[in-house]
């Protein structure tokens, strides 16, 4: 498990999508083939997701009708499988530009971040990418009313924990999420013309409580559905 931060600079173009992550997540895939060919193969049905990352982060973001004007900053990877990591330094290393839609960015410093404290107990948290949260009553839909956020999002880890990660009953019996704030976020999920292409996903803060093994499990995978399209990237407040 690991989490990856990575500096990017603007060579090329100006205006990036509002919802960028899916364009940023095929730029990252890019750099994954090597891995696809040698490991296992990425976003597929039959492969749940190994990764997560969060939105750019940047002190110079200038918002306008048509998109995001965004120079420079960082964004960050995370991952429950570190050679995963070490085939996307690798990528990176051999091209270091990532391309979001028609703007390319140079990747100029990757760096390995600590580990926060993940104990037994509570911690508080905020999300670093949109979470897009399942519908438990029609898993078909995601979930688009506030009020139904936080027990869904419950219902979505419990279940990732249990049949992805295969943590025992024991140890998720105490885990709960609690949110303080919650706030729409439009997010992108295919490379669909539809209109069920771009969906709602949260913007969330709050607490979690729950075994360091179950944390550890959600902090490197991301929270909610779709995590390797960059949703469901948090960290510890």
């Amino acid at each position: 498990m690991e989490s990856l931060l990575i500096r990017i600079k603007r060579e090329k173009g100006v205006i990036i999508p509002y919802e960028y992550n899916y364009y940023l997540s095929i730029g990252i895939y890019s750099k994954l083939l090597t891995y696809q060919e040698k490991i296992k193969k990425l976003h597929v049905k039959s492969q749940p997701g190994l990764h997560t990352f969060s939105n750019i982060i940047s002190r110079n973001v200038k918002g306008g009708i048509n998109g995001l004007d965004i120079n420079n900053g960082f964004f960050i990877v995370r991952t429950i499988d570190n050679s995963l990591s070490a085939y996307l330094r690798l990528g990176l290393s051999i091209d270091p530009s990532i391309r979001i839609n028609d703007v390319s960015y140079e990747v100029t410093k990757v760096i390995s971040l600590p580990e926060p404290m993940l104990g037994e107990g509570k911690v508080k948290f905020k999300s670093l990418s949109p979470i897009l949260i399942r519908n438990f009553e029609n898993k078909n839909e995601y979930v688009d009313i506030s009020e139904d956020v936080e027990i869904n999002l419950n219902k979505s880890a419990v279940w990732i924990l249990k049949n992805l990660f295969e943590i025992s009953e024991e140890e998720i019996k105490n885990f709960h999420i609690y949110l303080s704030s919650s706030k729409r976020k439009t997010v992108k999920i295919s490379n669909s013309k539809t209109k069920e292409s771009i969906t709602t996903a949260y913007e969330l803060r709050g607490e979690i409580e729950g075994s360091e093994k179950a944390m550890k499990a959600l902090y490197y995978r991301g929270l909610g559905s779709k995590p390797s399209l960059g949703l469901g990237c948090w960290e510890v407040i």
